[in-house]
């Protein structure tokens, strides 16, 4: 993520997508998710909204 949005900074695109995902990603990693793979971002997302999981996206 880091060089995707050095690159994107370097070519002056604005990674807007990238941004947010990098933010998830830190904030899962404070909230102890760094042990997860891809899921932490579900997990991340789902708790900012008040839900507990998987099955509340279902």
């Amino acid at each position: 993520m880091r060089n995707v949005l050095a690159t994107a900074g370097e070519i002056g695109f604005d990674a807007t997508v990238s941004k947010m995902i990098e933010r998830l990603c830190n904030d899962g990693i404070e909230h102890d998710l760094g042990d997860l793979d891809q899921s932490a971002l579900i997990v991340e997302l789902t708790s900012r909204h008040g839900m507990s999981g998987i099955k509340d996206l279902l």
